[in-house]
């Protein structure tokens, strides 16, 4: 598969498709954990959605030089593509824990979002954006922070439900919610929060999602059952 699109890169007739082809090479570098190719194609593809027509590699057979900064300060384009993108490169900074990098990109995208908002249609990916955010504060120790990001972004959710993408989101936000109060021993609260994830989920139809939830559902009220019948021994 890396070898076909890789090839297809090579061919003029597909210049149109370049940035479709470097952002499915670099969601498949990620998940075989080849994090630095999967940068190298991710901030390609951003390069060439903002016209710039470099080459993917310099005259050194080097990455091009791109920052995190660079992206925001180059070009004013916001799209959906540009987004896309963005937001899986930032996750993929948070997945190596560079979470500096992970929350330029993603604090400068929400910006981004917001400005563009009263002309465009991005009320999901502000959700998005903000559950992500939460993840990354949680990840780094401030939870405060992070429940706060993490709350933000299921209010933009839910009050957007019917759309697939902001019922994903809220699924998968209210899911970490229920993570975060598992781990603190807030059982009946967490049962509460994958319940109803997992009713998200199912409107989403993230079939993905719904078994995650229930997993941890099932983990938890597993738990519960344990300590009742220890409590009645």
């Amino acid at each position: 598969m890396y070898q076909i699109l890789e090839l297809l890169l090579q061919q003029p007739q597909v210049e149109r498709k370049e940035t479709e082809i470097a952002k499915k090479l670099g969601e498949l570098y990620i998940r075989v954990q080849e994090y630095n190719t999967a940068e190298k194609y991710l901030v390609w593809a951003i390069g060439l959605l903002q016209g710039n027509k470099v080459e993917l590699l310099n005259e050194n057979d080097e990455p091009v030089e791109f920052t995190s900064s660079s992206i925001f300060t180059n070009s004013s384009l916001i799209n959906k593509d540009f987004i896309a993108i963005t937001d899986l490169l930032a996750s993929l900074y948070a997945k190596q824990r560079k979470y500096d990098y992970a929350l330029t990109l993603y604090l400068g995208l929400l910006k981004m979002i917001q400005e563009k908002q009263k002309i465009n249609d991005f009320e999901c990916w502000e959700a998005i954006v903000n559950g992500h955010l939460g993840e990354i504060f949680y990840g780094i120790g401030k939870y405060d922070e992070a429940l706060g990001w993490l709350q933000k972004g299921l209010t933009i959710a839910k009050n957007n439900s019917g759309n697939k993408d902001c019922d994903e989101c809220a699924g998968v936000i209210l899911n970490n919610l229920g993570l975060i109060h598992e781990r603190k021993g807030n059982n009946e609260l967490a049962i509460s929060l994958y319940t109803n994830a997992i009713e998200f989920a199912q409107k989403a139809e993230d079939f993905v999602g719904i078994e995650d939830f229930a997993r941890n559902l099932n983990r938890v009220q597993s738990q519960d059952d344990e300590i009742i019948k220890e409590q009645k021994k």
